[in-house]
């Protein structure tokens, strides 16, 4: 199994890159757009991406992520029966991680339509089975919000305990998502 990928981008399609690792071997990865930007956003020659490795009888594809949780939200995805690797990866494309977990937390199944591959019934099951396992990972209180906020202080290296309890404590009435950073920020120092 290939972990994850270090090596220098070659090559970046719209929905993947072509990583030349140090030993001269070219890998091909399929992204989301989250990883997309994230790697424009780096703006780095080398780069480092968490990969899964999906085999199939006449395929091995290579996915990768530029965070773990984009990764962990990915194999919770394909955990889902008619949920495979391509669909996952649309909805990932479809918005933020935060939205999408919201989509799942707050059954609003035409978000998760909105996915190539994902249809109705598809997306009711994924609401069906994921909910609760999604409303765990920060809480009672799941907002679209909460995990970009979440996300962006895990980026500026803050503890993910002590990140959860400072989402927690922002008061509902901040609705701006720059706002609830600068609130959580308090709570951290």
């Amino acid at each position: 199994m290939i972990w994850g990928l270090f090596g220098k981008i070659k090559h970046m399609p719209e929905n993947a890159v072509v990583i030349e690792t140090s030993g001269g071997v070219f890998y091909k990865a399929t992204i989301s757009k989250n990883t997309r930007q994230a790697i424009l956003t780096q703006n780095k020659e080398t780069i480092e991406l968490l990969t899964v490795m999906a085999v199939r009888e006449d395929a091995i594809e290579l996915y990768g992520f530029a965070e773990e949780s984009e990764k962990k939200l990915f194999e919770l995805l394909t955990t889902v029966n008619g949920v495979g690797p391509k669909a996952a990866m649309s909805i990932l494309s479809s918005g933020s991680l935060g939205e999408i977990r919201a989509a799942i937390s707050e059954g609003k199944v035409e978000v998760l339509t909105k996915s190539v591959g994902v249809g109705k019934k598809t997306a009711e099951r994924i609401v069906m089975e994921l909910k609760n396992k999604v409303v765990a990972e920060l809480g009672d209180k799941v907002q679209s919000w909460d995990e970009d906020v979440y996300d962006a202080l895990i980026r500026l290296g803050y503890n993910k305990e002590q990140v959860k309890k400072a989402v927690l404590q922002i008061p509902s009435e901040i609705e701006d998502v720059t706002s609830k950073i600068r609130e959580a920020l308090k709570y951290l120092k």
